[in-house]
């Protein structure tokens, strides 16, 4: 028999190997990261045409916003739903005039949400900036453009009261744009606008903050050929530098995230032909650019938008289907932070399907767009899969290690009994 002493060794130890053990199953690694799944896909929108162009994150929630031809006062009319995780519709909201408004991008400062798109009157546009609660409730909106007209592509918030818009002068269908910057307090007091462009066609889509404010785009460059773009400047307006890519005869940068010390811009390439690749650049805060990823699998692939989770990236777009089709399919792809493919997949049916917007939260990733496979105008898409997002965890690693050492106690232990009793 093992001594009362040993027994009351033995009692401690079998407590911390089932304690590190439950601390392990909790926190152990679940699948791979090359694995993915759709768990739901939910639909929104009428008679008519709807198109999602941004989504954000917040408290738990999903804020898609877009354009909605189906409901509202006008022509169009932005509008702005409010999803659970589940996919479950919690509220919509719409504004606009008579005429035509647009939603374009939103962002969030964790506790209220920002809009922004345009307005058109009819004779000029306007870059407008919404600010709304969780509830749906909008608190104010500002109107902001010269005489050429503005649209507004995208929001940004710094954490310290900032909120920045960014986008091009020139509205509805102008031969000629400048591209604009707006800083804005969070009670839409206008602080300071910043506007550039030289070649007669700049063009800013998205705006991100990181160490500062970084606006992509796309700028024309001699003979017509267009360039990826990526300015920084200061939060006091200042253009601290700009930079400029292209590999085909038409680039174009369209989505834009900072996260790590690291800017990551996406979009696509075509070269002579028409055909178009995903293009995925990445940028230090200097201005350095550290990696080019480009991906293609069809003869036209599209990327509209990227954000960052963990150690992974998220692109979404679209692809073309192979003839005798006409239509697309939404694109997911995840790729490591160095730009290491490491799936892609398409969702969608007959009619085509663009994915314009992606968040993620854990193993969880979240898609907005738009589909045609319904047999309407055009409806908003929102799509949930799952694809783990962790690899070991140090509480993981550090809970395996406890378990192993006091295996070996254990053992070590039982050895000594054995050993004695002969």
């Amino acid at each position: 028999m093992i001594g009362l002493g040993r027994r009351l060794l033995l009692l401690p130890l079998l407590l911390l190997e089932l304690l590190s053990l439950g601390v392990y199953m909790a926190y152990r690694p679940r699948g791979s990261p090359s694995e993915a799944s759709l768990d739901w896909a939910s639909h929104w929108g009428g008679e008519a045409r709807e198109y999602a162009r941004a989504m954000t994150l917040c408290d738990g929630y999903l804020y898609i916003t877009g354009s909605t031809q189906s409901l509202g006062a006008g022509k169009s009319d932005v509008f702005l739903l409010k999803y659970s995780r589940e996919g479950d519709l919690i509220w919509n909201q719409t504004w606009g005039g008579e005429d035509h408004d647009m939603g374009r991008a939103i962002a969030t400062d964790g506790r209220y949400l920002y809009v922004v798109g345009l307005s058109y009157d009819g004779e000029e546009s306007k870059a407008v900036l919404l600010k709304y609660d969780a509830e749906g409730c909008l608190l104010w909106f500002r109107l902001w453009g010269p005489s050429e007209g503005a649209i507004a592509r995208g929001v940004a918030t710094d954490g310290r009261g900032g909120v920045y818009v960014a986008g091009y002068i020139g509205g509805f269908m102008a031969q000629e744009t400048r591209g604009f910057l707006l800083k804005y307090s969070v009670e839409g007091e206008l602080l300071w606008s910043r506007s550039w462009g030289e070649t007669g066609a700049d063009y800013c889509w998205a705006v991100a903050v990181d160490d500062g404010v970084y606006v992509g785009g796309t700028s024309r460059a001699a003979s017509y050929r267009t360039e990826i773009s990526l300015a920084k400047f200061s939060f006091d307006g200042d253009l601290l530098w700009v930079r400029w890519w292209g590999a085909g005869v038409q680039n174009y940068g369209w989505g834009l995230t900072a996260s790590r010390g690291r800017i990551y811009q996406v979009g696509f390439s075509q070269d002579a032909d028409g055909d178009a690749d995903v293009v995925l650049l990445c940028y230090d805060r200097e201005g350095s650019l550290r990696y080019v990823s480009l991906w293609g699998w069809s003869r036209e692939d599209y990327g509209w938008a990227v954000t960052a989770a963990g150690p992974y990236l998220y692109v979404v777009g679209h692809t073309l289907c192979p003839e005798p089709y006409q239509w697309s399919d939404a694109l997911i792809v995840k790729c490591s932070r160095e730009g290491e493919l490491l799936w892609n997949r398409t969702w969608g049916g007959m009619g085509g399907d663009i994915a314009r917007s992606v968040v993620a939260e854990g193993d969880h990733i979240y898609v907005a767009g738009i589909t045609y496979g319904l047999l309407r105008g055009g409806q908003v898409f929102l799509a949930g899969y799952i694809s783990p997002n962790r690899g070991s965890t140090p509480l993981s690693r550090l809970a395996a290690a406890a378990s192993i050492v006091d295996a070996l106690l254990l053992g070590l232990l039982l050895a000594s009994e054995v050993a004695r009793r002969r």
